[in-house]
């Protein structure tokens, strides 16, 4: 979700030149002790806690100013740095989470102790046990911080109980109105759960503007029946005319405003007026973070997924080239090198991710990185895609070397193998599929059917004893301005970096079909509340995602075949019309 970044370019570039200013004092003698020293005096005390305080967020800042790569005594172990991927870097140590527990049994109903315990607890995969401590906790002791914090634990995909996380943010929403992150995280998770359009509405409407022409009356009434439960075709139109109107000044708007409009525009499958107020969006981004220093990598990203989203890959590679963030340590510089990568394949060059992927994994080797170089590397691969097109494509897939799906599969009829064939070599599995497909991955690698399966890279700092069947992607492609990949783009961007010979994609309409997936594929059908395919366009960019697979394409490694073909080539309006008329979005 994108954050609000009105009247922040003062305060990111100040934040930039106080943490570079702190970590060089930190290098003289005594220094690193007085800027410590000096954040745990600015830091608020937990009584007067204040979500998001600039306190807090300074005395942060100078804790990150001072933190090196290599703390003495530090234990290492698997990290996930969402820009990186995954790293090697400090985890919490057996000690401390034992002195977590030793202070919890001393007192099992200090709600301090709860937290403390049920946060360490669920970062290192106990999940039920660590939920149970941590909303103990904020039942005793609510805080704003504590409860969006739980809600977003809640929203984890392993997780995924989005109406208990909607909740907890609303709770967290009335103890401070001030919170954009509850406002944020009322719309994921309404979304993704009761569906309820005018509670989500209730959130974010205190953020519209409170004078200029987008502050009108008039235009606010054209707009708000859009969060009717069930609003009238005229209304849908009525507010689209409205929005499009003012689609040139829109950025104005506080961008989780916009963020709420563009969302229920999608779930409308309007998404011609909703592309250009994402549009309107990313040009706010650049005009606010381009020409000062950052704070960090995170708000490069942030800049760079700008220019994604509006196809300038010329200033994307420039500013890639000479970014604006102090690259003091070693994973910051890791950082920028996998962005400029990642800038690289969005232009159509696949080599310098490739080259990124081989250092890392001669830098950092994980398990799973040999099989999977073993199978991929320089072979023709086919990515077999879950969309319902009648295609029959099922030899030809089965003569690749290498037979790539979305999950792993059973017996297959006589009709499923003339048209999707059947083999599948590696299985992905996406991350609300992991836990329920766990066995039947195993089985099938068991049964000889299956050589490999894939999840996401977060999971891999959540599992204990890894199977020798089971790898975890390294990293993620890292230029979205909203939301993350969809399975089938995040599993070419990984097979591409193992320098396969060719990747064939099947089985791939983009959503633009008359059904979103097969019968059976999914227990749910078009959106709805606890649809899992509110995901499509609450976590995803459809616009984006044709995008990016023609980015893919342009590498020449990337071809499209058949239905996935035609879709790639329309004009991106055609394609637009076609996503507004298809009934596999219903």
């Amino acid at each position: 979700m994108a954050l609000s970044l009105h009247g922040l370019r003062v305060k990111i570039a100040a934040a930039a030149v106080i943490k570079y200013g702190a970590r060089r004092v930190s290098e003289l003698p005594g220094g690193q002790r007085g800027v410590l020293g000096a954040a745990g005096r600015i830091q608020p005390s937990a009584q007067d806690e204040v979500s998001g305080s600039y306190r807090g967020l300074l005395a942060q800042m100078l804790r990150e100013a001072v933190t090196t790569d290599d703390d003495d005594g530090a234990d290492l172990g698997l990290v996930y740095d969402p820009i990186a991927g995954l790293v090697s870097g400090p985890v919490s140590s057996a000690e401390e989470l034992a002195s977590a527990e030793r202070r919890y049994t001393a007192d099992p109903s200090d709600p301090t102790a709860q937290w403390q315990l049920g946060r360490a607890l669920f970062a290192t995969g106990e999940t039920t046990r660590g939920l149970e401590l941590m909303h103990a906790a904020v039942t005793t002791a609510p805080t704003a911080a504590k409860l969006v914090a739980l809600a977003a634990a809640y929203r984890k995909p392993y997780v995924a109980q989005f109406e208990t996380a909607l909740g907890l943010y609303q709770q967290a929403l009335e103890l401070n109105p001030q919170d954009l992150r509850a406002v944020e995280g009322i719309i994921n998770a309404g979304a993704r759960s009761t569906f309820d359009w005018p509670l989500i509405w209730a959130g974010a409407a205190q953020l519209k503007p409170g004078r200029g022409p987008l502050a009108e009356a008039a235009f606010w009434a054209r707009v708000e029946p859009l969060f009717d439960q069930e609003p009238s075709a005229e209304s849908v139109a009525e507010a689209e005319a409205a929005l499009e109107a003012v689609a040139g000044t829109a950025h104005r708007l506080h961008q989780l405003l916009l963020e709420v409009l563009i969302v229920r525009l999608q779930f409308l499958r309007r998404f011609r007026v909703a592309a250009a107020l994402r549009d309107a969006m990313a040009k706010n981004r650049i005009k606010e973070l381009g020409g000062i220093p950052l704070e960090s990598p995170l708000w490069f990203r942030h800049l760079l997924g700008g220019y994604a989203q509006l196809g300038e890959l010329e200033k994307a590679t420039r500013a890639a080239a000479r970014p604006r963030v102090d690259a003091a340590t070693d994973l910051s510089r890791l950082q920028l090198t996998k962005l400029r990568a990642d800038v690289a394949l969005f232009s159509g060059e696949a080599g310098p991710l490739q080259a990124h992927a081989a250092a890392r994994r001669a830098e950092f080797p994980l398990p799973g990185d040999d099989a999977m170089l073993s199978l991929v590397q320089g072979k023709r691969v086919a990515v077999v895609g879950p969309a319902a097109t009648e295609e029959q494509f099922g030899e030809l897939i089965d003569s690749y070397d290498v037979v790539v799906r979305t999950r792993a599969r059973g017996e297959v009829s006589v009709e499923e193998a003339r048209r999707g064939g059947t083999r599948t070599d590696i299985a992905y599995y996406n991350g609300r599929d992991l836990g329920s497909m766990w066995a039947d991955a195993a089985e099938a690698v068991a049964a000889g059917s299956l050589k490999l399966a894939v999840a996401r890279p977060f999971y891999a700092t959540l599992v204990g004893k890894q199977p020798d069947w089971l790898r975890f992607t390294r990293s993620e492609f890292g230029l979205y301005f909203r939301g993350t990949s969809l399975g089938l783009q995040r599993m070419v961007f990984d097979l591409l970096q193992f320098a396969p010979a060719e990747i064939a994609l099947f089985g791939a309409d983009f959503y633009a079909g008359e059904r979103s997936y097969p019968a059976g594929y999914r227990t749910h059908s078009g959106f709805g509340p606890d649809s899992p395919l509110n995901d499509i366009v609450m976590v995803h960019d459809l616009v984006f995602e044709r995008r990016l697979m023609q980015a893919f394409c342009a590498t020449g490694i990337v071809v499209p075949q058949g239905v996935a073909a035609e879709v790639l080539d329309l004009p991106e309006a055609e394609y637009i019309d076609r996503l507004e008329r298809s009934s596999g979005l219903h």
